[in-house]
C-alpha cells in the first residue's frame, strides 16, 4: 500500500468513526427526547397557563370555543360573586352557513349551544352578554375591546382553558394596551382539563399546537406594535 492509498484509507476510517460516532449521538438523543417526553409536555403545559385567584372584578369574560367546559365554570364563579355579568363570544360561520340559518329562522349552531347551556343553568338574559362572530383568540380580545368602549367595565375575570389562557392575555392585554383595565387569568384547573383527554397523545398534540400558535401571536403582535 503506497503513502496515498495509506491516506484515502485513514481518511475512509475516520469518516466511518465519525458517522457511527454522529449515529450513536443521535440515537441517544432521540431516545433521550422520547424518555422526557413527558416531563418536556408537563413543563410546556404548566409554562402556557396562566393562573391566578379569582378575585371579583366587573364582568367575567368567557372566550369563545369548548363551550361545555368553560361555560359551566364561568357560571360557578359568577354565583360565588365574582362578577357583575357574563361575556362570552361565539365563533364566526360562513357567510352561507349564516344566510341559510336566517332564512330557516335558525341560529348558528354555537350560539345555540351557549344558549342552551345558560338556559339550562338558569341565567336570564339580563346577565349575560354575548358577543357573536369571533373566529380567532385575537378576534375575542377585539371584540370585547368594541364591547368596553364607553367605559362598560374596568376589571375582568377572564376564563378559558388552562393552556389557551397565556395566549389570551397576550391578545386582551395588547387590545386594551392604555386602558386602565384589570385583567386576572382564572382559566378551568389544568388537572382536571388534562384528565378530560381520552388518549395522551391528543393531550400531547393540544399542547404543541398551543405553543406554536403562542409563539406565531407574540411574532404577529411584537411586529404590529
Amino acid at each position: 500500500m503506497n503513502s496515498m492509498d495509506q491516506k484515502d484509507f485513514i481518511t475512509l476510517h475516520l469518516r466511518k468513526k465519525t458517522l457511527l460516532s454522529a449515529g450513536v449521538i443521535l440515537l441517544v438523543l432521540i431516545s433521550g427526547l422520547f424518555l422526557l417526553k413527558p416531563f418536556i409536555i408537563d413543563w410546556l403545559a404548566r409554562w402556557l397557563t396562566v393562573s391566578e385567584p379569582a378575585r371579583k372584578c366587573d364582568i367575567i369574560f368567557v372566550l369563545g370555543g369548548k363551550a361545555e367546559r368553560r361555560i359551566p365554570y364561568a357560571i360557578s364563579l359568577y354565583r360565588e360573586g365574582y362578577g357583575k355579568k357574563l361575556v362570552l363570544t361565539m365563533g364566526k360561520q360562513d357567510s352561507w352557513v349564516i344566510e341559510a340559518m336566517e332564512r330557516y329562522g335558525v341560529e348558528p349552531i354555537d350560539c345555540t349551544v351557549t344558549k342552551a347551556i345558560l338556559r339550562t343553568e338558569k341565567i336570564a338574559e339580563s346577565e349575560y352578554v354575548l358577543l357573536k362572530e369571533s373566529y380567532s383568540t385575537l378576534d375575542d380580545a377585539r371584540k370585547l375591546r368594541s364591547f368596553y368602549d364607553g367605559g362598560k367595565f374596568s376589571s375582568a375575570l377572564v376564563v378559558t382553558d388552562p393552556l389557551h389562557s397565556r395566549r389570551a392575555m397576550l391578545c386582551l392585554k395588547w387590545c386594551f394596551k392604555g386602558t386602565g383595565v384589570d385583567f386576572c387569568s382564572h382559566p378551568i384547573p389544568l388537572e382536571g382539563f388534562a384528565a378530560g383527554f381520552t388518549h395522551y397523545d391528543d393531550y400531547v398534540n393540544y399542547v404543541s399546537e398551543e405553543t406554536l400558535r403562542l409563539l406565531y401571536y407574540s411574532t404577529g403582535l411584537k411586529n404590529h406594535e
